[in-house]
């Protein structure tokens, strides 16, 4: 159906921006390289740069890696803003 496709497809979207921002925050407040972010997540540093300008989006892995290394009211955090996200678009398709 192609009205899923279409709500999957925003969903992935918002989902990777919120990764990505979440990411490029939680190495400015903890004062992290790239090369140790990278090390965290168990990527290369070329990796880590595609996830911070977009050009990629996380795998499971690297989203698990990354929730790993992340305090539990951080991820706490995440997972309410990826709700909300989920509700906003929820709401864009039956509007």
């Amino acid at each position: 159906n192609q009205e899923v496709y279409c709500i999957m497809r925003a969903y992935k979207e918002a989902l990777q921006q919120l990764l990505k921002n979440r990411l490029l925050n939680f190495r400015a407040e903890h004062g992290y390289s790239q090369e140790k972010i990278a090390e965290l997540l168990h990527i290369s540093p070329r990796a880590l740069f595609d996830l911070e300008s977009g050009k990629y989006g996380f795998s499971a892995l690297t989203l698990m890696f990354f929730l790993s290394v992340m305090e539990e009211k951080e991820v706490q955090k995440l997972l309410r803003e990826f709700r909300r996200i989920v509700d906003e678009e929820n709401e864009k398709s039956e509007g």
